[in-house]
């Protein structure tokens, strides 16, 4: 019976951020012990290496919820989450992806009866998968930053 090359892989590792040094092999599992409300809850290593790449297993649910109910404003930086109150068919910019931690989920919830809320990337950013995304009437959508230039329709 062969020795396998590598040894096991912890089960699980408990850190209060994503992991900057040291050899991490693919698949091990880091539980952020900081956690707060939007931040992730852990990250797995997707690619083995010094530090290896890691991406969120998931985020902790919001706890802090602001209206925004006047069209054509532009979300607040800094604010992780949006409850947005939408009246008519109305557009928003989100706030500047580098203006928000890599990995912050904005989550917008339209509770505007028939009504459309379209989403819409400020000058120099992008959302993937579009110029903009649109949420129909009595529905939510999340989008995360890459704490760059990219939102990331999570929806």
């Amino acid at each position: 019976m062969a020795l396998p090359t590598n040894p096991p892989l912890p089960v699980i590792n408990y850190l209060s951020a994503v992991p900057t040094d040291g050899y991490w092999a693919q698949g091990q599992i880091v539980i952020n012990v900081q956690a707060e409300a939007g931040d992730a809850i852990g990250w797995i290593c997707t690619a083995a290496g010094t530090p290896g790449t890691w991406v969120a297993l998931g985020f902790a649910q919001p706890t802090t919820l602001t209206t925004v109910s006047s069209a054509g404003a532009t979300l607040a930086s800094g604010s992780r989450y949006n409850l947005l109150t939408a009246t008519a068919a109305s557009s928003y910019t989100l706030p500047a992806a580098g203006s928000q931690g890599a990995g912050t989920v904005l989550t917008v919830l339209n509770t505007g009866g028939a009504s459309a809320v379209t989403l819409a990337a400020p000058a120099g950013n992008t959302i993937v998968g579009g110029p903009v995304v649109t949420t129909v009437a009595n529905a939510r959508l999340s989008v995360l930053s890459d704490g760059n230039t990219t939102w990331y329709n999570l929806s």
